[in-house]
């Protein structure tokens, strides 16, 4: 040690988020040494911050300045008082004012042990925003499964609407009703002018017994071109009947998806605790699918009429053929049978 060098002497300043410690070797009025922190900030608790700064200064009776070689917030000079126990300084605030702290005697070790303190602050302070995030991250997660479960159910409730929609439309045997009522309606008027071609015919041949059975028979051909034409219109009537065969299907398989989407949606619902909205329920199901059960029902028993009176038709076209083949003595081919005919089920 230097001659007239005096012992190094510490200073300690500490709160709730901060240490500073100062020690100094002094000779004659003129000190120099060190300037320690460490500094938790108080809005990001999770980090203590040090700094060791190297300082150099003057006392002169109860005044000191002290000159770092680091600023603190912008200043270089500090300055305050010193009556040999209790050190005073004039520390910046980060607002621009000074604030007159009081540094007390103290070891270095007490000054690690608070900055210690600070860093068991901060690693608590850390280890509760951790555990805060992971529980954020877990009821975020918590929350995306039942958002995901949610929208599931959502979606099946708006499947089985979907499927409410479709099986109505499905159901709507109108088109094809109509199709085969036109078809029976052309078979009508076609044996209307079969059965007036024929009455015509049997007028001539018994107008004119052993007449000319050439222009006789001649008309009974046309009358069996007659009978011809309600076979193809009848046929017509088979064809619409097919169009309504297909929308059977279609409407039955309508039910059967609108049946296991309703038991999908029930069954998400009780695994999901989640009923949205507006969804559609037990009765609401029952219902579509009754109509659609009626409305089935009620276009097969259509249908097979229609598909009945065509055939009724067509044997009646045949009758009047055959009376006018008979009236002229004639030997011509009786009409072409419709094919198929086959009711719907």
């Amino acid at each position: 040690m230097a001659p007239g060098a005096a012992e190094p002497t510490g200073y300690l300043f500490h709160d709730s988020n901060q240490a500073a410690y100062v020690q100094w070797t002094k000779t004659g009025s003129h000190i120099s040494g060190t300037f320690e922190d460490a500094y938790l900030n108080p809005s990001s608790p999770t980090q203590v911050t040090t700094d060791t700064k190297s300082l150099s200064g003057v006392v002169s009776d109860s005044n000191i300045t002290l000159t770092l070689d680091q600023s603190i917030l912008g200043a270089t000079n500090l300055s305050g008082t010193y009556n040999g126990t209790a050190l005073v300084l004039g520390i910046p605030n980060s607002n621009g004012t000074i604030n007159e702290v009081t540094f007390t005697p103290a070891s270095v070790d007490t000054y690690d042990h608070d900055a210690s303190s600070l860093s068991t602050q901060a690693a608590r302070a850390q280890s509760a925003q951790q555990k805060a995030q992971q529980q954020a991250q877990a009821a975020a997660a918590a929350q995306a499964v039942v958002e995901k479960d949610q929208a599931t159910v959502n979606g099946d409730a708006e499947a089985v609407e979907g499927d409410i929609s479709d099986l109505a439309g499905d159901a709507d045997f109108s088109g094809d009703l109509a199709s085969v009522a036109d078809s029976l309606s052309d078979e009508q008027t076609g044996l209307s002018q079969t059965q007036s071609d024929a009455s015509t015919e049997e007028a001539e041949a018994q107008s004119n017994p052993g007449g000319d059975d050439g222009a006789v028979c001649q008309d009974a051909a046309g009358v069996a071109q007659d009978g011809d034409g309600v076979a193809q219109d009848a046929d017509g009537v088979e064809q619409s009947a097919d169009g309504v065969e297909q929308d059977l299907t279609a409407a039955r398989s309508g039910i059967q998806t609108l049946q296991s989407d309703m038991a999908q949606l029930q069954s998400d619902e009780t695994n999901f605790q989640h009923t949205p909205s507006g969804a559609p329920t037990t009765a609401s199901v029952n219902s579509a699918i009754s109509l659609a059960q009626g409305a089935i029902n009620s276009a097969i028993a259509t249908t097979n009429d229609d598909i009945a009176q065509a055939n009724n038709l067509f044997n009646a076209a045949v009758t009047a053929f055959n009376q006018a083949n008979q009236a002229g003595g004639c030997n011509q081919p009786a009409p072409t049978a419709p094919s198929g005919m086959t009711p719907v089920s």
